[in-house]
């Protein structure tokens, strides 16, 4: 749980792949799924 959200900020914190829109764009989405998965199973 919060994997995405860690990918998200290292991939800000190293600029990995931060002009790819897919990973610009995908990458939040994936984080907040991730979160919201989290919150429906808890």
């Amino acid at each position: 749980v919060g994997g995405a959200l860690g990918g998200l900020i290292g991939m800000y914190c190293y600029r990995h792949k931060t002009k790819h829109t897919s990973f610009t764009v995908g990458f939040p989405i994936l984080a907040a799924l991730d979160l919201l998965f989290f919150f429906v199973i808890s």
